[in-house]
């Protein structure tokens, strides 16, 4: 898989890379959006974006990445920020419960087994409401 990261940061930064350990085994291509000194001065539109997602264009457009992954600035951070310190909540105020772990890994086992092509979404989907099934049998 080739994946092209896009984002806001110091050139060659890899996102998850240094973390992911195959399989599939992934291809990571950095395209920052950066810019010099001289062109921050510059009024107008951000060119470091206008430029990066130029180079993204051409990536995809010659089929170099199946892929991307866009990080950057969001305009409504803050009013996010507002949004979850008002209604955010911890999913388990008194700590998680004992099936959480298991639950936990069968999510993550059964999406990974989807995404890398092990079994389809709809299986996936079902692995996971079986493994929820038998937890809640359990107790």
């Amino acid at each position: 898989m080739r994946v092209v990261n896009c984002h806001d940061f110091e050139p060659g930064w890899s996102w998850i890379a240094p973390l992911y350990r195959g399989p599939p085994e992934i291809e990571w291509r950095s395209v920052d959006t950066l810019r010099s000194r001289l062109v921050r001065k510059l009024p107008g539109p951000h060119l470091g974006r206008l430029r990066a997602a130029l180079e993204v264009r051409s990536i995809l457009a010659r089929h170099q990445a199946d892929l991307l992954v866009s990080h950057g600035n969001s305009n409504g951070a803050s009013q996010l920020e507002g949004i979850i310190k008002t209604h955010a909540q911890p999913p388990f105020p008194n700590g998680a419960p004992p099936w959480y772990v298991q639950f936990s890994a069968a999510v993550q086992t059964n999406i990974h087994q989807a995404v890398t092509g092990q079994e389809t979404v709809a299986q996936a989907v079902q692995a996971i409401a079986n493994q929820v099934n038998t937890l809640k049998s359990s107790g």
